[in-house]
């Protein structure tokens, strides 16, 4: 313990694990699709300046020469989004987001966490805040 303004204390962690299964969480479903075409993807993909890539770019080039590859789709979880006539949760947070009201935003965020966390969306949108 250091002497400053007052007393404090610090400690370093020995060991720490995170146990998810204790959580009790439902395993995400992936959907088996077909098989990815890269070579089809970017065929006619244009860049930011609505110019043709070339094949020859050499990020795609790596991209396209690893050949065809499976593909799936994973479960989508966001608790609330029921109303098809509704923006939903997420949009809804981007939207406070966006006007400059970041804790109304996180707000609905820790609410789909609350609900579900398995809500991806919920977690990554909360680290662009």
């Amino acid at each position: 313990m250091r002497k400053y303004d007052r007393d404090l204390l610090s400690a370093a962690y020995k060991n720490h694990q995170i146990k998810v299964d204790l959580l009790g969480l439902k395993p995400l479903k992936l959907t088996d699709w077909e098989f990815w075409d890269p070579a089809e993807e970017f065929e006619e993909e244009s860049d930011e300046d609505d110019q043709t890539m070339e094949e020859t770019d050499e990020y795609y080039k790596a991209i396209i020469n690893a050949g065809k590859r499976p593909c799936y789709e994973m479960e989508q979880v966001v608790p609330g989004d029921t109303d098809m006539d509704a923006d939903g949760p997420i949009l809804d947070s981007i939207y406070y987001k966006d006007i400059g009201e970041p804790g109304k935003a996180q707000d609905i965020l820790m609410n789909e966490l609350i609900a579900d966390l398995r809500c991806l969306d919920a977690h990554a949108h909360l680290g662009n805040l």
